[in-house]
């Protein structure tokens, strides 16, 4: 005769252990699930793997204040204007990523500026403008230089 007042499941109420269930499963290979298993070095990926957290493979982990890819940079916080910051790894590889502040007209060029001017007084930006065909304005963007004495004609030719 069968117990039905154990603590065993009853019929129907039996499920099949996968990645993405919240429940940590070595014996189907996974590494962690879900958040079970990470830390702040360590992140769960869709395949229940762990991978450490990597400044610069795309995704913002929750120790990241950013990241970036292919010179694309994410902020975790939405309201973090992206031409005045920039995302960063501070430190050796594997420490996260964070937000710097960059400021137009400090004559670095940075990631997020089209052009800086040089600083040396010469009037020059980077990147170097071989063809002096454009501009760097107040924002650090690549201006084109417009030639106002084509098309002119003088009144008394």
């Amino acid at each position: 005769e069968e117990d039905c007042t154990s603590d065993s499941p009853s019929v129907g109420t039996w499920s099949v252990l996968e990645c993405g269930d919240n429940i940590l499963s070595p014996e189907l290979g996974e590494e962690c699930d879900s958040n079970l298993g990470t830390n702040e070095t360590f992140y769960c990926r869709n395949n229940c793997k762990l991978v450490q957290n990597q400044c610069g493979d795309g995704v913002v982990y929750d120790d990241e204040e950013c990241d970036y890819d292919s010179g694309v940079n994410t902020f975790k916080d939405t309201t973090i204007d992206p031409d005045t910051n920039r995302c960063v790894q501070n430190g050796e590889s594997g420490t996260p990523c964070t937000v710097e502040h960059t400021v137009c007209g400090d004559n670095i060029k940075t990631d997020n500026e089209q052009c800086e001017e040089k600083g040396d007084g010469s009037g020059d930006i980077l990147p170097d403008n071989k063809n002096d065909d454009s501009y760097c304005d107040d924002d650090c963007k690549l201006q084109p230089i417009i030639d106002c004495s084509v098309g002119i004609r003088f009144m008394f030719e």
